[in-house]
């Protein structure tokens, strides 16, 4: 399953699936020719295997099951993602009359590679303040921290559906409290100051 979720200081926010897994598509059986009467053939004859050609045709193309991808695209992102994450900030920004940013990582679907895209065009509009970006590092994002917790808790586990695996992982992102929210992003600062101190090589706390 793919997961997309938002933290603050102040508050979790929103959480979502996208993505499913699906079944993978059945292997598409031989495709015979499309029949030809023989000369020692009736026309009955040949209408009946023409019908059971035809009948067979229209099952393999049924079968012929198109898997969807699981990266989200931008389009997606902007579309259903991002419009949740800027009312997160402009409510945190009404509550303390304070500029708050937007913290993202480098996947392509954030938009934050270039200044001409869907996604970066719908922050400038509503003066969503865009800080460079680290890449997909575990090491310079909070939400990975929160993530590995996560991932921590549900290992070694036992689910027989997918629901039943994301109802697990609801539990355990209901269980994460503020505090541990709070205590990850404060350790931001320290964190990139070790980021630099290390020339960037990886740099461990005490929740990894």
């Amino acid at each position: 399953v793919h997961v997309a979720a938002g933290i603050s200081y102040d508050r979790k926010g929103p959480f979502h699936f996208y993505s499913d897994p699906v079944k993978p598509a059945a292997k598409r059986a031989y495709k015979p020719r499309r029949p030809r009467k023989s000369s020692v053939e009736t026309p009955e004859q040949f209408a009946a295997v023409q019908d059971a050609w035809e009948a067979a045709e229209k099952g393999s193309l049924e079968a012929d099951i198109k898997i969807k991808g699981n990266s989200m695209t931008l389009k997606y992102y902007t579309q259903n993602f991002l419009p949740k994450h800027i009312d997160h900030i402009k409510a945190l920004e009404a509550q303390y009359k304070h500029v708050f940013y937007l913290q993202e990582d480098g996947d392509p679907s954030h938009g934050t590679r270039s200044w001409n895209n869907l996604a970066a065009h719908a922050k400038r509009a509503v003066g969503i303040s865009i800080p460079p970006h680290p890449a997909q590092s575990p090491d310079l994002n909070p939400i990975e921290a929160i993530w590995q917790i996560i991932k921590e808790r549900l290992r070694g586990g036992n689910w027989q559906t997918v629901e039943e695996f994301k109802e697990a992982i609801r539990r355990e992102w209901r269980r994460i409290t503020q505090q541990q929210i709070r205590s990850r992003i404060s350790e931001m600062r320290w964190r990139c100051e070790e980021v630099v101190r290390l020339e960037g090589n990886r740099i461990r706390s005490s929740w990894g």
